[in-house]
């Protein structure tokens, strides 16, 4: 039987997902896996995460900075010891070289790197509690759509028994073997089986969707 429902599910997602290719529940894992947005923001929060704690591993390293100013001055000006006019040009360049070092702030980067190491932790299980998430409501949708397809084969083939049992009891309307009336019941079943199956396709598409939408 699940053997069965497997062929019929294959059948069916070869249609609806892709019109030459089939989609295994795997395939529909895999690709949730990578495309959902839950998943994705999960990876992101892992990569911040993960930046955060490099940077309070590199906060017990010692800085250095270093700078330099470059310029130059034209113009006249007046010379203090001739009281002339004279152009002059100057050039000037200075160099700064600052270190800063933490010596001791009470174990405070200590405590830091720790909590950071935790958060990385907590992010990378959230996101394997995401992905494992998404690959059980998949299945479930994928196992959904195999049983609402199941059940609609089986009201087709109800509806064909009924149909056909309401051909043989017209035959035997007209041989005067039966009353007329005898044919109202199985009309009566016939509309609430075609009215299963009409409520069968929709579960089928809305099967299709749900998993889509995964």
């Amino acid at each position: 039987m699940f053997k069965k429902l497997i062929f019929i599910g294959l059948t069916i997602l070869t249609t609806a997902l892709s019109a030459q290719e089939t989609w295994s529940l795997e395939r529909c894992i895999t690709y949730a896996q990578e495309q959902n947005r839950t998943i994705k923001q999960s990876q992101v929060q892992v990569k911040g995460a993960k930046l955060t704690q490099k940077q309070d591993k590199m906060a017990v390293y010692p800085t250095v900075n270093a700078s330099s100013n470059l310029g130059f001055n034209f113009g006249r000006s007046v010379n203090p010891a001739t009281y002339q006019f004279q152009s002059i040009n100057t050039a000037y360049n200075s160099w700064g070289v600052s270190a800063n070092a933490t010596i001791y702030n009470g174990g405070r980067i200590r405590n830091q790197i720790r909590q950071s190491e935790v958060d990385v932790q907590a992010a990378q299980a959230d996101l394997e509690q995401s992905a494992q998430t998404i690959a059980v409501q998949v299945a479930q949708a994928y196992l959904q759509i195999l049983l609402n397809a199941e059940q609609l084969k089986n009201a087709e083939k109800r509806i064909q028994t009924t149909q056909e049992q309401l051909a043989q009891t017209e035959k035997r309307i007209k041989a005067g073997a039966l009353p007329a009336n005898s044919r109202l019941d199985i009309q009566a079943q016939i509309a609430r089986d075609e009215q299963t199956i009409v409520t069968n396709q929709n579960n089928v598409e809305l099967s299709y969707l749900n998993l889509k939408n995964l």
